[in-house]
């Protein structure tokens, strides 16, 4: 549930700011379509990547991996 969780929050929050997977991917420096492996849950996620898609859209870890995101509760910061 937690991974279903997390994979979810991370194509919410992309899609809020109108960014596709891939240049979420370069943004990050991840490999072309890591976004989009991690959002259909292929492959593992690291650590190092749930801090960068963190600091990426200004929301805590915690957020990202226990909260349900949605237009009600984004706020974009910028």
């Amino acid at each position: 549930m937690l991974l279903k969780r997390l994979r979810l929050n991370i194509k919410v929050l992309r899609r809020l700011t109108g960014i596709t997977s891939n240049e979420l991917s370069k943004k990050l420096f991840l490999k072309p379509k890591r976004i989009s492996d991690i959002e259909d849950g292929r492959g593992k996620i690291t650590l190092e990547e749930i801090d960068k898609i963190s600091i990426y859209f200004n929301v805590t870890i915690s957020d990202i991996l226990h909260n349900k995101l949605s237009l009600a509760i984004y706020v974009n910061p910028f």
